[in-house]
This record gives structure tokens, sequence and C-alpha cells, in this order.
């Protein structure tokens, strides 16, 4: 049998790999200028160039990883605290409760059901990231799906695709939006308007091919 091994040595596996290339990859950055109109530091077309490399020895990598937690403390805060929530609201059984009150409320009516599962589902992925929070939800929901005539490509569509389409384009995912704001040097909710209608669109998108099928 193959195990995954642990995340946190994946996580350091990925660190030493990066602090390996150090020394085979050549090193180069481009130039960067604050932009007045944003704030933030952006990067000057054209101006990549080499520089001399600075090879990352095991002290250096094991450093760089306390390093990045305090640079990005806010992330990690929100990350942890979002991450806590749901472990308390899982723990309670919250969740599983509401999909059983769905089971029972809209048994037998699946165009009714449909759209209000996905919606709940791609709300939770748009706030939470929601994606292995499912897993255990699978037998209510195959029971939903019996009850309401549809095979299981749909009851996965509208429970797991729909996640996974709020997480990618929902405006409030700390795991995803904040980390990238957080990089790009942008507010939080930064052009939140346009990636709101984005998102209700993509969930449009993706409610409307789950009832064609």
């Amino acid at each position: 049998r193959v195990r995954m091994p642990h995340p946190l040595l994946v996580l350091f596996g990925c660190v030493a790999v990066a602090a390996a290339l150090t020394w085979w990859l050549p090193a180069g950055q481009f130039d960067r200028h604050d932009d007045p109109a944003t704030g933030r530091t952006i990067v000057v077309p054209g101006t990549y160039h080499r520089v001399p490399a600075s090879p990352v020895g095991p002290l250096a990598a094991f450093v760089a990883i306390p390093r990045g937690f305090v640079e990005a403390a806010d992330v990690v805060g929100v990350v942890l605290f979002v991450g806590g929530a749901w472990v308390v609201l899982d723990t309670l059984g919250i969740l599983g409760r509401l999909v059983t009150g769905f089971v029972s409320k809209l048994r037998g009516r699946a165009m009714v059901a449909i759209p209000v599962v996905t919606v709940f589902f791609a709300t939770m992925g748009a706030l939470e990231n929601m994606q292995e929070e499912i897993i255990p939800l699978v037998p209510v929901l195959l029971v939903l799906g019996r009850s309401l005539g549809v095979d299981a490509t749909t009851v996965a569509a509208m429970s797991a695709g729909a996640a996974m389409i709020g997480s990618a384009f929902g405006p409030t995912n700390p795991f995803q939006a904040g980390i990238a704001m957080k990089l790009a040097e942008l507010p939080a909710l930064y052009a939140g308007g346009v990636r709101l209608v984005l998102c209700v669109v993509a969930v449009g998108v993706w409610l409307l091919w789950t009832l064609r099928h």
C-alpha cells in the first residue's frame, strides 16, 4: 500500500527542494518601482537581468520557515482562525444537520433542491474553501440524490463541484483570494465588486450545467 506522508513532511520537503534549486538555477530579478496609483510595488517589464547567485544552505532554509511565519503573520492568523472555527462547527455536527435538513425538506423536489444545495456549497467554498469537509457528508448527499431521482454525478456536481467553483472564484476565500491579495500587495477586498460578479456568474454557469445534466 502507498501512503501519503504527513503534511508537515511534505511542506518541509518543498522547502528543501526550493533550497536545493538555488544551487542549480541561475539567479535573476526584475527591477521594481512604487506605483502611486495603487500604493504597491510593481515589476518593470523588460528589466529582467542576472544577479549573483545566493545559494541557500540547510541552516538558512530552516531559519526561513519562522521568518516566513513572521512576514505572513496576518495571513497565517486568518487561516488559523477560519480553520479553527470550522473545526468547532464540524465537531458540533452543524453541517451534517443542515444537509440532513435539506434531505427532509426537499425530498422529491429536484428543481428546487439542486439550486439550493448548489448555492449552499458554493457559498461555503467561497467563505471557507470547503473541500475535504464534504467527504463525511457523502452518504447523506447520496440519500438526497436518490430521493430526488438524480445520479451520483449530479450529487457530486451540486456539492463538491459547487464548493470548488466557490473556492476558485470566491472574493473572500482566505485560503486563496486572501493569500493572493497579500502577495500582490493589494487590500484584501480590492476590486471586490468585480470578483463578486465573476463568482456569481461562475456559480450560475455551474448550476445551469448541473440542471441540464
